[in-house]
C-alpha cells in the first residue's frame, strides 16, 4: 500500500511541477528553480548514509551547520551580485581578474561534479539490474557526457534546458514521495512504540571534521544564481537564491531527522550502501 502512495505522490508532485502552465510562465519559479534543482542534485541522497557513517545521530546537527555555512557563503555571493556585477565589466583590476580566474575554476569544479553525478548515476541503473562493473559504470558516464555534449553543440542550449525542466520535476517528485514514505514509516513505528535512535557511534574526531567541510559540496549550487543575469534582474536573484537555499535547507533536515532512524554500523557512501539503507528495512517495510 505505502509502495502505491509513493508512486503516486511522485507521478502526482512531478506532472504539476513539469505541465503547470502558472509555474511555466513565472519568472520567479523559473529563478528558484534552477539553483534549487542544483542544491538538490544527485548529491541529497549521498547526504544521509555519508553523515550517518560519519557522525551518527548527530546527523540532522551537523546538516544544520552546513547548511548555515551555505547559507553564509551564498550571502557573499548575493553580495557580488547586487553590488560586483555592476563594475564588472570596468576595467580590468584585481578584482576583475579574480572574478576571471574564479570562473575558470568553477568549470573545472562543475565538470568534475558533474561526472561524479553522472558515475552515481550509472551506479543506480547498473544496480537495479545486479550488475556489479566499474567499466559498464564509467562507459555509461561517458556515453552520457558525449550526449549531453552533443546537444549542445547541435541544438545548443535551449534544447538543453527544455530537458532540464522535466529532469527536475521528476526529481522535486521522488524526493516528495521519498520524504512522505520516510514520515509514514516513522510514524508508524512511533505508534507501534518500537520508535528509536539507532545504536551508532557518534564520535566527531578532527578527520571527521574535515570530511563534514567538504560535505559543503552536497549543499552548494545556490551560486547558479550569479549567473543568470541575461533571464532575470539582479534582485530577483538575489530573492530566489535565498528562497532557494531556505526551502532546501528545510527539505534537507527533514530528510536527515526521518532517515536517521535507517542508520546501521557499518553505514558507507557508495551506491549499494545508499540503496541498501533504503531496501533492508524501508522498502521491506512498504510491501507489508
Amino acid at each position: 500500500m505505502l509502495n502505491a502512495v509513493i508512486i503516486v505522490v511522485a507521478l502526482l508532485l512531478a506532472g504539476y511541477l513539469a505541465f503547470s502552465k502558472r509555474l511555466a510562465t513565472s519568472s520567479s519559479w523559473k529563478a528558484t528553480v534552477t539553483p534549487l534543482a542544483s542544491i538538490m542534485g544527485s548529491g541529497f541522497l549521498v547526504s544521509a548514509p555519508l553523515l550517518g557513517g560519519i557522525v551518527g545521530n548527530l546527523a540532522v546537527v551537523c546538516m544544520a551547520l552546513l547548511l548555515v555555512l551555505a547559507y553564509a557563503v551564498g550571502g557573499a555571493i548575493r553580495f557580488n551580485i547586487r553590488h560586483f556585477e555592476p563594475i564588472e565589466n570596468d576595467g580590468h583590476g584585481a578584482a576583475q581578474t579574480i572574478a576571471f580566474l574564479s570562473r575558470v575554476v568553477l568549470a573545472g569544479a562543475y565538470f568534475i561534479s558533474v561526472t561524479y553525478y553522472l558515475q552515481l548515476l550509472a551506479a543506480f541503473l547498473l544496480n537495479a539490474v545486479g550488475i556489479q562493473s566499474p567499466l559498464a559504470a564509467n562507459s555509461i558516464t561517458t556515453s552520457l557526457l558525449l550526449i549531453i555534449g552533443g546537444i549542445g553543440i547541435w541544438r545548443g542550449l535551449g534544447m538543453l534546458e527544455g530537458l532540464e525542466k522535466y529532469a527536475v520535476a521528476l526529481n522535486l517528485g521522488m524526493i516528495g514521495a521519498l520524504l512522505v514514505g520516510l514520515s509514514v514509516y516513522n510514524v508508524n513505528l512511533l505508534l507501534g512504540g518500537s520508535w528509536a535512535l539507532p545504536n551508532v557511534s557518534s564520535d566527531v574526531d578532527f578527520h571527521d571534521v574535515r570530511i563534514l567541510l567538504g560535505l559543503l559540496i552536497v549543499v552548494q549550487g545556490f551560486e547558479t544564481s550569479r549567473y543568470l543575469g541575461d533571464e532575470h534582474p539582479a534582485e530577483q536573484r538575489v530573492q530566489t537564491m535565498r528562497a532557494a537555499q531556505l526551502i532546501s535547507a528545510a527539505i534537507y533536515l527533514v530528510f536527515i531527522g526521518l532517515a536517521t532512524v535507517l542508520f546501521h554500523d557499518g553505514l558507507g557512501a557508495d551506491v549499494t550502501a545508499i540503496v541498501s539503507m533504503y531496501s533492508t528495512r524501508f522498502c521491506p517495510y512498504c510491501v507489508a
